[in-house]
């Protein structure tokens, strides 16, 4: 750097200025708008101009695109200097990891090279105002320029942590009638016109929007036709600006301008995360969407969102559209024994590291690739995967549960962060500072995305509380926190004035943190403990329940989730009880049994209420473990008559099941009760002979479905016998049932 750096202002003379406007005959270099930036005053000797001479390097240490290598009198050069209206001036300096270098100087190429056009007559005045004929909109040309974008944002079809090969994406498209047919993620845009596309958590929905995005704009580009691509996110909606408003926004033009495109259905628009836009407004954002769509029904819609948010009328287009609306709904597939094979050996630079992994995650057990309780059924979630290779690498430990999978994300995050630089407080600052902040945010209806100032006004008041319990180091700043948070990637600066939790699950495992913090604080009253229940929080409440597993609070927590159920007509208990380990379920289950037997309520329904909201097999045991209990007569048959409650309650729904489309928590329940019958059934053949005749009773009322022929030879040997009480019921069900 020279000396002369430091006496030659970077500002731009009047004369570059001036000589950066007439070389784009004033108009604004942003190929997406293209308005005019001069034009008359109401003082007729005078003009105003609202261009302005933006750098492309900044001028000064901190501002967009800074090149430290530049000098003064090369920063204010006009070969650094790009014409631009106020607006697209703005627009550039605020979201300026989007719009680099590189891309501003094609926008001055591009706009010198339209001037000259201009002046050469090249473009026909076909529209009835200059301004008109200026708003153009051209379609490959964006798309071209997308296309440009995506290759140089590789970040963009990354997981979460690391460089990887890319896992090819297939997706299921289940029918109403229960059949289901897998096919490769890029067919999905020609087989409809408006469809959503489905997943779990970590199944990287947003990268297979991307993909399919990025497919699109490359083909949109060499072919020339078909529809333009346009990529929206959901959470970008505001009350105040419309679905429209956003799609402008993003194709930098106006109303007028797009609207004959639209009408003719020239676009096809990838809609990312309907499920993350702010809390109380996702209802209003959603029929605005259905309208949009109804209004524009010839585009086509590629429609993104978490499988546990969707439900059937989840955008409501038959509020808006004139007839029935065809849509059809695909759900990103687990990964197969080959993509996770390839994937592991690619992974490990030692063959043998990749054959343990493999073993030890059980991939060639056939058995247990079926088993909806062993690893490998989470393994085939591709981030869940990467934490598995994550953790196995270090450890040679694998984590038993989506909500300890989490836990070890966040892990992971924290060891690399400290590897480049030691955070310089403790980790329980961090985690305590972090869960009470998104619990903060979501009270006030933010979701995944909110303003810095609010961010920061939250975590001041919270971090300097927790300094004093939670840090050896009573000195760490706001500062020092927010910046050690940002490079950790826990948040990430989305545009100069707000940021976003990196990922779902990252907000999820603090607010599950907080959520266990709450129920196990005897100073928080009951009504604050159940306004943690919402639909919306299930991974969040898994954590929390992982968190207090082992006590009798978890319990508590799982009562009140089944009775939300109940309330709300839900599959909420059975997504968060299935996030939790085989143990921790059986645990849990047993816990919630004994509380029953504790109680010594005989007349309860709670454990026929326990096995209809959660036909898991770990319930099942719990059941029969707790009746060899040394218990009184009545409650050894209320357990005997739950576990027949099971069978009669999931036998038929698991043989008949077919796919509902939008209950997500359906298709959980459907997965897991068909081991939880297997396993009720073995129990209950146990049982049929017991000494105790109203246990046989239960038993063959459970198995008369399955198994008539034993269970009819029962109850004659019971009608046969000395106890009336058994003989009335009996003879009750077999005239209930019909039985001969």
């Amino acid at each position: 750097m020279t000396n002369e750096t430091n006496t030659v202002s970077p500002e731009f003379s009047e004369l570059t200025k001036r000589k950066c406007a007439q070389r784009v005959n004033y108009l604004c270099s942003n190929p997406r708008c293209r308005r005019g930036t001069s034009g008359p005053n109401e003082d007729s000797a005078k003009s105003t101009t609202t261009g302005e001479a933006a750098h492309i390097c900044a001028k000064s240490s901190g501002g967009p695109r800074f090149d430290i290598h530049q000098t003064n009198e090369q920063r204010r050069h006009i070969d650094n200097a790009l014409w631009l209206c106020c607006s697209c001036h703005k627009l550039v300096d605020t979201d300026w990891k989007h719009y680099k270098k590189e891309q501003l100087l094609d926008f001055k190429k591009q706009a010198e090279k339209f001037a000259q056009n201009m002046q050469n007559g090249g473009y026909p005045k076909i529209h009835d105002s200059p301004q008109e004929m200026i708003q153009i909109f051209d379609r490959h040309e964006y798309a071209l320029n997308e296309y440009e974008r995506i290759k140089s944002c590789s970040d963009i079809f990354t997981m979460l942590m690391a460089d990887h090969k890319l896992i090819e994406t297939h997706v299921d498209f289940k029918s109403y009638n229960g059949e289901t047919e897998t096919i490769n993620i890029h067919k999905v845009v020609e087989r409809s016109n408006l469809c959503y596309l489905l997943g779990e958590s970590g199944s990287g929905k947003t990268q297979s929007l991307w993909e399919l995005y990025s497919k699109s704009c490359k083909s949109f580009v060499e072919d020339k036709v078909g529809h333009c691509p346009v990529f929206i996110l959901a959470k970008s909606w505001k009350e105040d600006n419309s679905f429209l408003d956003v799609v402008c926004d993003v194709l930098g033009v106006g109303k007028k301008t797009i609207d004959n495109d639209l009408k003719s259905g020239s676009f096809l628009f990838f809609v990312d995360g309907i499920n993350e836009v702010e809390q109380g407004h996702s209802s209003n954002c959603h029929n605005d969407l259905a309208k949009f769509i109804s209004k524009y029904i010839n585009n086509q819609f590629v429609i993104s969102c978490r499988s546990p948010d969707f439900r059937e009328n989840i955008i409501p287009l038959g509020n808006y559209a004139k007839g029935k609306v065809i849509r059809d709904v695909f759900e990103i597939s687990r990964l197969s024994k080959i993509q996770i094979r390839e994937y592991t050996n690619n992974y490990f630079a030692n063959n043998n590291d990749a054959f343990e992994f493999q073993r030890d995650l059980g991939l060639d057990d056939d058995t247990l690739w079926e088993n909806n309780n062993s690893l490998i059924h989470l393994a085939r979630i591709p981030l869940f995967l990467q934490i598995y290779l994550e953790t196995y690498k270090v450890s040679k430990e694998l984590p038993d549960s989506k909500a300890s999978l989490v836990r070890a994300l966040v892990r992971i995050i924290i060891n690399r962060e400290e590897s480049k630089a030691p955070f310089g407080f403790g980790i329980a600052l961090l985690e305590k500072t972090l869960s009470s902040f998104s619990y903060e945010l979501v009270k006030d209806g933010y979701n995944l995305r909110f303003p810095s100032r609010i961010a920061q006004t939250k975590i001041a008041p919270i971090l300097n509380k927790n300094i004093q319990y939670y840090s050896e180091n009573s000195n760490v700043s706001l500062d020092v926190f927010w910046k050690k948070t940002i490079s950790a990637n826990f948040l990430r600066e989305n545009t100069e004035v707000e940021v976003e939790w990196l990922h779902q699950l990252l907000r999820d495992y603090f607010l599950g943190l907080e959520i266990a913090d709450i129920w196990s604080n005897q100073d928080y009253g009951n009504d604050i403990k159940i306004s943690t229940i919402r639909f919306g929080w299930d991974m969040a409440l898994s954590i929390a329940l992982e968190t207090l597993k082992g006590t009798s609070i978890s319990a508590e927590m799982l009562w009140k989730i089944l009775d939300y159920n109940q309330k709300n007509s839900s599959e909420l208990a059975i997504i968060i009880f299935s996030g939790q380990s085989a143990d921790s379920r059986y645990q849990l289950a047993l816990m919630l049994i004994k509380s029953i037997i504790d109680d010594g309520d005989y007349e309860t329904c709670r454990l026929n209420i326990l096995v209809e909201l959660l036909p898991f097999i770990e319930v099942v045991e719990a059941l029969d473990e707790a009746y060899s209990y040394k218990l009184n007569g009545v409650m050894s048959v209320k357990i005997i008559e739950a576990l027949s409650h099971t069978m009669i309650s999931h036998q038929s729904s698991t043989e008949n099941q077919q796919f509902i489309v939008g209950f997500y928590g359906k298709e959980i329940k459907t997965m897991y009760s068909k081991q939880a019958i297997k396993r009720c059934r073995e129990v209950l053949y146990r049982y049929l002979n017991n000494s105790d005749e109203f246990t046989c009773f239960y038993a063959a009322k459970g198995l008369y479905e399955i198994d008539r022929p034993a269970s009819v030879g029962c109850f004659r040997k019971l009608l046969s016998g000395k106890n009336n009480g058994v003989k009335k019921l009996v003879l009750e069900l077999v005239e209930e049932w019909g039985i001969q």
